[in-house]
């Protein structure tokens, strides 16, 4: 009987390592896939610093066929994607594009497919600041940090929960600016669909 009991609580032992060990190579495997480094990005969201609202001096006044918006910008959050924003309002690059979709609390423009202009080349984005109601973001290709070009939202309310990283999209998207005279005339926009035309940009010292 005791020698009996030994032979069942040895098996009883192995058994037990067996499980441990698988155990211990599923959650080592796990954690090297893509879909778990995904899932770990999701945690990770930029402290918002003292500076990260700072406007720049040089603001941009933008002029639609229906009226004009005005919006400061955010280069200490999104240096590049502020740069080269500035870039292409300076180059008239945006001059002709359309304010041309309602996408539920988004207003979303520059889209230069249709207007004969070259594609901007896509950058990466630079999650910072949260999607707050007035403010301006980048779009991008779901889960696909490096495709920012030239289109962007205009936030219609606090989008924060859903474009935050781990929202809608593993990274979040991109703010930049903030409408800051003019609201009425996005507002006007939305009710006409996005049928909107940029007519001329321009950067003014505040």
């Amino acid at each position: 009987m005791r020698h009996g009991s030994g032979k069942e609580g040895g098996r009883r032992f192995v058994d037990w390592l067996e499980i441990i060990f698988f155990l211990v190579l599923f959650c080592y495997v796990y954690t090297l896939t893509p879909r778990a480094q995904e899932f770990a990005s999701r945690s990770t969201t930029p402290p918002i610093t003292s500076t990260s609202r700072v406007f720049d001096t040089e603001k941009v006044r933008m002029v639609l066929d229906i009226g004009t918006i005005e919006i400061a910008l955010y280069p200490n959050a999104a240096p590049k994607t502020v740069a080269r924003f500035k870039d292409s309002i300076k180059s008239n690059y945006y001059v002709g594009c359309d304010f041309y979709k309602v996408y539920n609390t988004l207003l979303q423009g520059g889209c230069e497919h249709t207007k004969g202009k070259e594609a901007l080349k896509p950058m990466a984005h630079e999650y910072h600041l949260p999607n707050t109601k007035r403010t301006l973001s980048m779009v991008k290709l779901a889960d696909e940090p490096t495709t920012t070009a030239s289109e962007f939202y205009i936030n219609l309310s606090d989008n924060t929960e859903w474009l935050q990283p781990g929202g809608y999209d593993v990274h979040g998207y991109t703010v930049f600016g903030q409408v800051i005279t003019g609201w009425e005339v996005v507002l006007e926009a939305v009710k006409k669909g996005g049928n909107v035309k940029i007519v001329s940009t321009t950067l003014y010292l505040d």
